[in-house]
């Protein structure tokens, strides 16, 4: 237990520690072309693969939070927010849908 909880600890700790170019570096090359997305707009969805799109909304996620402690504009981290989590139940349950068809 004390390892899981060490190993999540020193995760965190090195998320909170990258920078804003490090954490876009991780989106994939189809987010970084993509014009700013609507809340809600998931039409990227039929373009990439489902993990891809969920691992970037995580990313999308961790850019709101960076941007949240830098004291950015709360309205623009709270839309990005919302985009991110919409993108990523929607990638859930388009993967659940595929699964349930198997």
């Amino acid at each position: 237990m004390a390892l899981y909880m060490f190993r999540r600890w020193s995760e965190l700790h090195a998320r909170n520690r990258r920078s804003w170019d490090e954490i876009v570096s991780r989106l994939s090359p189809a987010w970084k072309c993509a014009d700013l997305l609507q809340p809600g707009d998931t039409t990227l969805l039929a373009a990439a693969r489902l993990w891809t799109v969920f691992r970037d909304a995580g990313v999308m996620m961790e850019l709101a939070d960076y941007a949240d402690r830098d004291g950015r504009d709360s309205g623009s981290v709270q839309e990005l927010r919302f985009t991110a989590l919409s993108l990523r139940f929607a990638a859930l349950r388009a993967l659940a849908s595929r699964i349930s068809l198997r």
